[in-house]
Formats: C-alpha cells, structure tokens, sequence
C-alpha cells in the first residue's frame, strides 16, 4: 500500500507543479489550453 500512496502523492504534486508553472505564465487560471494540457 505505501507503493501506491507514493505513486499517488507523486501524482498529485507533479499535476500541481505543472498548473503552476502553466497557469503562472498565463497569468490567470481561466485557460483553456492549460487545462486541456493537463486534462490529456
């Protein structure tokens, strides 16, 4: 189970690094393009 908690937490914090990285430089997190490319 704790393979899978790592594999989980990992996720999420990967996701959150790239949402702000992408939505910083957007300058606004009303962006479609950010979204679809965390969405694929």
């Amino acid at each position: 189970m704790g393979l899978v908690l790592n594999l989980i937490v990992q996720t999420i914090v990967w996701f959150g690094l790239m949402g702000a990285i992408i939505f910083g430089a957007a300058g606004t997190i009303d962006y479609t393009g950010g979204w679809l490319y965390l969405g694929v």
